[in-house]
């Protein structure tokens, strides 16, 4: 099994950079951002606000290398080069959608800044940020493994300074900026 994984190893390498970017593709659609009002799968939207970037650093250094090992047999015309030609473009593909998608988190990205729980409900306290200040809000999931998200609106959110804090009191769910009191659940 091993010798033939080091035999088929440039068609591995590809495969699997076409997965990973097959499931970034997924996660940029189900849960890139989340918006006021909208549902989402919130550990998809970790997952692809956290780790687009290094994934599709991944993705094109894997296919770079397939490409650049691939190149010689290519050229001698030695073992399966032509089904490996293919597989090594559908990397160099990948790479190019995976650098695609991370490509938004330059100008919109989220953090999460709290999470705890409430009655057995999670609740999630993130900020997206943008250079655009209009674009900017914390946000609030509630849920725990699809969310739905509000966004919560401060004059704080010009300079990020100071953050919102989320604390459960008394069967109370409270979302506070210096003292101001952004949301409140019972």
């Amino acid at each position: 099994m091993l010798s033939r994984l080091k035999q088929n190893w440039i068609a591995a390498t590809c495969l699997a950079c076409v997965a990973v970017t097959l499931a970034y593709v997924y996660f940029w659609q189900t849960a890139a951002m989340p918006q006021d009002g909208q549902y989402i799968v919130y550990p998809f939207t970790i997952a692809y606000n956290y780790l687009a970037l290094p994934v599709s650093i991944v993705v094109l250094l894997g296919a770079l290398t397939a490409f650049f090992f691939w190149l010689p047999t290519a050229i001698v015309k030695r073992g399966p080069y032509i089904r490996d030609g293919w597989l090594v473009a559908l990397a160099v593909l990948a790479a190019v959608v995976s650098m695609w998608l991370a490509l938004p988190l330059g100008r919109l990205i989220y953090r999460e800044l709290a999470q705890t729980q409430l009655n057995g409900t999670a609740y999630y306290l993130g900020v997206r940020v943008s250079p655009d200040p209009a674009l900017n809000a914390y946000v609030l999931c509630e849920g725990n493994w699809i969310t739905n998200c509000r966004d919560l609106q401060d004059e704080s959110l010009k300079t990020l300074e100071p953050l919102p804090t989320l604390t459960v009191a008394e069967g109370r769910l409270r979302v506070e900026v210096a003292g101001r009191i952004l949301y409140e659940k019972p």
